[in-house]
């Protein structure tokens, strides 16, 4: 019998301030399985950062929470059925500068203050043990993680009492 080989799709995307003066980050992602089962996850927290660190929060939140999944992996790769096949890993974003550095695979042109977030990002993708590839993708195909990163930009806006919302 041949292994069943399913994919799953991972969406990610962060947000910091309207400006770089401000001090808050939001990021989102979404996990999708063929079965058409999909979780998501969202938060923020307070630190100075650029658009692409952000960005990069989204990823290994959202890659924190496949290696968290990995025990389910051989159930959800055969839709239910216990298979050997091990499912391929999609990487969806619309930062073209995460999905060129995760696609680069060596830090050795990594800026140095996205270096810590590059190096956890690709270690997350080796211990989850999958094969994977990574594209990067519009706006409005991330739609859903845009808009759930940017309220949880606004909310950490709000609570630190820098928002203008």
């Amino acid at each position: 019998m041949q292994a069943v080989r399913s994919k799953v799709i991972l969406k990610f995307d962060g947000s910091n301030g309207p400006t770089h003066e401000w001090n808050c980050v939001g990021w989102a992602y979404l996990i999708e399985f063929e079965a058409g089962l999909a979780l998501r996850g969202f938060g923020h927290k307070v630190e100075k950062s650029n658009a692409t660190a952000a960005e990069f929060e989204g990823l290994l939140h959202g890659l924190k929470r496949l290696q968290s999944l990995k025990r389910l992996r051989t159930h959800l790769s055969g839709g239910g059925q216990i298979t050997d096949g091990v499912p391929s890993l999609l990487v969806l974003g619309d930062s073209k500068a995460v999905i060129d550095l995760i696609l680069q695979r060596d830090s050795s042109g990594v800026k140095k203050d996205l270096k810590p977030l590059h190096t956890a990002s690709l270690k997350l993708l080796r211990e989850i043990g999958v094969s994977w590839k990574a594209e990067k993708i519009s706006k409005p195909k991330n739609k859903e993680c845009d808009g759930l990163a940017h309220a949880e930009l606004e909310a950490c806006l709000r609570e630190s009492g820098k928002g203008f919302f």
